[in-house]
């Protein structure tokens, strides 16, 4: 099998890099649709209906909710091809609930910043970016225009000024952050630490639209306050840390920087270190590990794919396929909404939904969460030069659109409970795609990959993480991708987390064995037998049962709830560092 090593890198050699082929060039089944249409359902109900979406004057994050549900529906509606029953209504009442100024929330005196009002503003803006991509309303152009101008631009010159210092802070706060009622020199602060990076999110996809020159400087005002930031001795909020990477990244890509993408790539590895679960989930801030958000997961989630199309490295994507499977797969509740759960790792090795009412944050992961969900669904296949190459796994269709014709490529897979996937070609014209790539884990066993086409064993050759087939796909062509997966150890990845313990995967999934006691103390080499195909092992020897962690969306609503489940193991035989 040839290796990474032994070759010059795909993407070193081609010309552009990978681009995601587009939510309306694919049609998804399977669980993805399950979750996807769940999530749906959850923000069809009442609380996101336009009665309740707006808030009243009082809210302290101004254009927040109503963001985060826009851009919710307008990607899920893309994803999955079903029309919202709400959005136009909310879109169309948006200019009855914004100030003079032509946002939402209070019209502050010159020099003074609300971080929490810039931090909504971002999600409005995303949502707003994102229906004008889809749809090209000039009504969404126009409010984005107007945002911009009243509210961003006079942030020039202000974020040099952020209280950037632990002093300054207010190191408390519950799942939603409040504000200080007192200004800190220039900026009221919110406990959610450097929310106002978030609006990073948002400009930088209103500039990658409109090339404003002085968003430009503003952002890059933005990125340099943000790259000076103590990520770990302030205690940030990781989602607001991730969100403002995100931004950084989509500049980074704009203008080819290659200094901030080392930037990325550093606070990505800080974050791994510091911010990240056993189940690659997140704590809510950086050292204080009290339970997660989803709205972070999703952020890791793209983080993780944007490397990888700007790195070319496919442990970022192997990353994002734990993330998605072990942290967001937990996180979905079986109404479709998410939910907050315990950090597991440093003093907490039991899985379990968050106490204190976070079951379902309704009034935000429940919104990210469909962007989640919608850009899984993107990730599914991206083109690269004359490549289609398929990153994540999961029933679906794809149409690729050539000047030649259509080519539609149908993928049918039990992934990530087995290792097959099979591609087959149901239309293509004469001279069709000619390189197929694969994604094949980090985790897995090189000698027991097999591909074949048309039932013929081919050649298996891994360029960049991907199992590469180079054939023209003619139609009814069958195409099979076989690689083992089983029971696998993996040691502690955040710092914090205690030395002696270990987690047990079935691939990118994360096991745990239900407790409602005392937590189970095993040596790392304990031996499982596998119990049915769903990635599930047993012990006889000590009645212990193992179990994939990414079913919440499937138990009974009170068995969801109350579930309560061992997935890092204290081994009796390890030496715990002094």
């Amino acid at each position: 099998m040839a290796s990474n090593d032994h070759r010059v890198s795909a993407f070193a050699r081609a010309k552009h890099r990978p681009s995601p082929l587009g939510l309306s060039q694919i049609r998804i089944g399977g669980e993805l649709l399950k979750r996807a249409s769940r999530n749906f359902d959850r923000l069809e109900e009442a609380n996101y209906h336009p009665a309740n979406v707006f808030q009243e004057a009082g809210y302290s994050w101004p254009g927040d909710m109503e963001g985060r549900t826009i851009l919710a529906l307008t990607l899920l509606a893309q994803a999955t091809g079903r029309e919202p029953q709400h959005l136009n209504a909310i879109l169309d009442g948006l200019g009855q609930h914004c100030n003079a100024r032509g946002y939402m929330g209070r019209i502050l005196e010159l020099g003074l910043f609300d971080e929490q009002q810039l931090s909504g503003h971002s999600w409005l803006l995303r949502g707003l970016c994102e229906h004008y991509l889809w749809t090209g309303s000039t009504a969404d152009l126009e409010r984005i225009e107007t945002i911009t101008n009243n509210l961003l631009l006079p942030l020039r010159g202000g974020y040099a000024a952020y209280p950037a210092r632990p002093e300054d802070r207010k190191q408390s706060g519950e799942a939603i952050g409040s504000l200080d009622t007192d200004p800190s020199g220039n900026w009221y602060s919110s406990t959610d630490i450097g929310c106002a990076f978030i609006t990073l999110d948002g400009a930088t996809q209103v500039y990658q639209i409109t090339r404003n020159p002085q968003l430009g400087e503003l952002i890059e005002e933005m990125i340099a306050a943000y790259l000076s930031l103590d990520f770990v001795g302030l205690s940030c909020q990781t989602h607001a840390t991730l969100s403002g990477l995100r931004g950084l990244l989509r500049y980074c890509e704009q203008t080819k920087s290659q200094e901030l993408l080392s930037e990325a790539e550093r606070i990505w590895a800080l974050y791994q270190n510091e911010g990240m679960t056993e189940n690659h989930a997140n704590y809510n801030w950086f050292g204080r590990p009290h339970w997660t958000e989803p709205c972070a997961i999703v952020d890791s989630l793209l983080v993780a794919m944007i490397l990888w199309r700007l790195t070319g490295d496919p442990q970022r994507i192997t990353e994002a396929h734990d993330i998605y499977y072990s942290a967001l797969g937990h996180a979905q509740r079986p109404n479709g909404g998410f939910g907050c759960d315990t950090c597991v790792g440093s003093d907490e090795l039991v899985l379990s939904s968050a106490s204190d009412g976070l079951f379902e944050a309704w009034w935000c992961c429940t919104m990210r969460g469909a962007e989640g969900l919608a850009r899984a669904v993107e990730s599914l296949a991206y083109v690269c030069d004359d490549s289609i190459l398929l990153p994540f796994y999961c029933d679906a269709e794809f149409d690729l659109l050539r000047a030649d014709g259509k080519t539609t490529l149908a993928v049918a897979t039990d992934y990530p409970y087995s290792g097959r996937v099979t591609v087959t070609v149901r239309s293509a014209p004469g001279n069709g795609c000619q390189r197929l790539g694969l994604f094949l884990p980090g985790w897995v066993n090189g000698d027991t990959v097999r591909l074949t086409v048309k039932d013929e064993a081919q050649p298996i050759e891994v360029i960049d993480g991907f199992v590469h087939a180079d054939l023209p796909l003619e139609k009814d062509m069958r195409l099979e991708l076989q690689f083992d997966i089983g029971l696998r150890t993996v040691g502690m990845q955040n710092r914090h987390s205690r030395e002696d313990c270990f987690t047990l995967r079935h691939g990118p999934l994360v096991l745990g064995a239900s407790t409602t006691g005392k937590t189970h103390v095993l040596a790392s080499d304990t031996a499982f037998e596998p119990s049915g195909n769903r990635g599930s092992y047993t012990n006889a020897q000590q009645d212990l049962s193992l179990k994939p962690v990414n079913d919440m969306l499937d138990l009974p609503d009170n068995i969801a709830r109350s579930i309560r489940r061992q997935v890092c193991f204290s081994d009796p035989t390890a030496t715990k560092a002094t």
